[in-house]
């Protein structure tokens, strides 16, 4: 049996178990789906199959595990009124923390129609227009070499590449089995299709954010947006999102203990009640102070979002550029959100 057909057969076969798993799934929540909450909160996360497919792989396709998320989840929407309408974000507390988020979320240039994705930073909101994706390439992560236990990169924040030998076999570390549902006809449908998140890290500044906000309303503020990320991905023929995060200007400012202490506590909400809300993650232009941060944000992560996560001390290079799709979608994308000012940027010096 060639190897194209024994991965094929692998992958039906996987496919075919998730599936099982997710009827099993269905019949551990009969109760819970049987309610208006738990049926909306299905809808929330795109219907039953891309919904109990994200609970699932969150918890290495244990149904009880998967189940029990899904409960504590359903009762965290529940609790702050997100699916029954309630849940709105005061306008006065999103302007005082928008200058404290240099973040962007963009749609998918393949979406069910509408424009949407909102800037979040200085400045007014404002839309973004769809973008055209002409090409594209394969956007499944790559197994790379850790920086943490769990952790896979392309290129160590200490310089040092990669070993053939220190690179994680997928024989014996599969990654998850993916859905076909709603999945792009190629390459270039798979990267048209994936909403995108740019955030620059370089600009945040949690001295100051502790001192404007509380973090009861940051967390306000966070859930708010991940209610706009998964908005974005039911809008989307791909499943997930592809996250940017740009390291540039990161200094002691940005991974002080306090501010720190306060992100990983409200970023956790993602890993708890989000699940596979992300399908690709790059981080780019890291500087060797990242590692520091690195060790006490990575643990918050599931081991199965850090085999997601590719740092690199540059800009992410073609590797990234195949992941968005071309040049034009990905230079649209990181204008939403202009980066950080740095002695090198001044006098146009390169950090690669």
């Amino acid at each position: 049996m060639s190897d194209s057909l024994l991965a094929a057969v692998q992958t039906r076969t996987a496919a075919s178990g998730l599936s099982m798993r997710a009827n099993d799934l269905r019949t551990e929540l009969s109760k819970e789906l049987a309610s208006e909450a738990g049926a909306a909160m299905v809808q929330a996360f795109g219907g039953d199959s891309r919904c109990f497919r994200r609970f699932l792989v969150a918890r290495s396709n244990d149904v009880i595990e998967a189940a029990a998320m899904f409960r504590d989840t359903l009762a965290f929407r529940t609790e702050h009124g997100l699916d029954n309408g309630t849940f709105k974000l005061d306008d006065a507390l999103r302007d005082r923390i928008k200058p404290f988020w240099p973040g962007a979320l963009s749609p998918s240039s393949k979406k069910k129609g509408g424009e949407g994705g909102e800037v979040y930073g200085s400045g007014s909101p404002k839309k973004v227009t769809e973008l055209r994706v002409v090409d594209g390439a394969d956007t499944k992560p790559a197994w790379l070499r850790a920086v943490a236990p769990q952790l896979a990169m392309r290129h160590s924040v200490f310089g040092m590449d990669p070993s053939p030998s220190a690179l994680a076999d997928p024989a014996k570390d599969p990654a998850p089995p993916q859905v076909e549902e709603k999945q792009g006809d190629d390459k270039a449908d798979c990267a048209a299709g994936m909403p995108m998140q740019l955030f620059r890290c370089g600009l945040i500044n949690t001295s100051a954010m502790l001192a404007e906000i509380t973090e009861e309303e940051f967390a306000a503020f966070y859930i708010d947006w991940m209610e706009k990320s998964l908005a974005l991905q039911r809008e989307a023929t791909v499943e997930g999102m592809l996250e940017i995060y740009d390291m540039t200007g990161l200094g002691p400012t940005q991974v002080g203990p306090t501010g720190i202490g306060m992100l990983t506590r409200v970023l956790s909400i993602g890993q708890k009640h989000y699940p596979e809300n992300l399908s690709s993650c790059y981080i780019i232009n890291a500087p060797v102070i990242f590692s520091a941060s690195w060790s006490v944000l990575s643990v918050m992560f599931s081991a199965t979002t850090l085999d997601k996560v590719v740092i690199s001390r540059d800009d992410g290079g073609e590797e990234l550029l195949a992941a968005v799709g071309n040049q034009e979608r990905l230079a649209a994308l990181m204008g939403l959100v202009p980066p950080a000012q740095t002695w090198s940027s001044w006098f146009g010096i390169s950090s690669s």
